[in-house]
């Protein structure tokens, strides 16, 4: 049982377990990606997900079908169990955030997903237990449930007090 065994699969059972937290509109994003009759949107998203978990890297859970991110997003931890998300862009926008925690430098199958924030630009977040986390904040042009369109995710590496 080698260590790249090991990792290989922690890293699918890392995006398995992203892929189920994700929100079902922004799962079918991935259907534009399919390049074979006999992928589905998860076999792709696996494919691509699997080995940036791997190699230490944040996954995307969305890539997005037509909205844009706001054009400077940032996250940190500001205080204790924390997590902020800010932007110089005033713009009133909704948006999931994918909170992934991260177990020896990879993400791991601990993840929470939290819908339909709106902010305009400061949103904290709190109940964060200490440790790393992979942060992906995608936004939506309407609640959810009712959006057509939402922007690709952005990651950030997080280290929470």
């Amino acid at each position: 049982y080698t260590d790249l065994l090991a990792r290989t699969r922690f890293s699918f059972s890392s995006a398995s377990a992203l892929w189920k937290m994700i929100p079902e509109p922004f799962k079918k994003t991935w259907q534009r990606h399919i390049t074979d009759i006999n992928m589905s949107p998860w076999n792709v998203f696996l494919s691509v997900n699997a080995t940036r978990i791997r190699e230490g890297e944040p996954a995307i859970p969305c890539p997005g079908s037509g909205l844009d991110l706001p054009p400077i997003l940032c996250a940190s931890s500001p205080a204790e169990g924390a997590i902020a998300i800010w932007s110089t862009d005033s713009r009133p926008v909704l948006m999931t955030v994918i909170a992934q925690k991260i177990k020896d430098g990879i993400g791991s199958s601990e993840v929470f997903t939290i819908h339909d924030l709106a902010y305009e630009q400061l949103l904290n977040i709190a109940g964060f237990a200490a440790g790393e986390y992979f942060v992906y904040c995608i936004c939506t042009d309407a609640p959810i449930l009712t959006m057509t369109s939402c922007s690709p995710s952005a990651a950030f590496k997080v280290a929470v007090r």
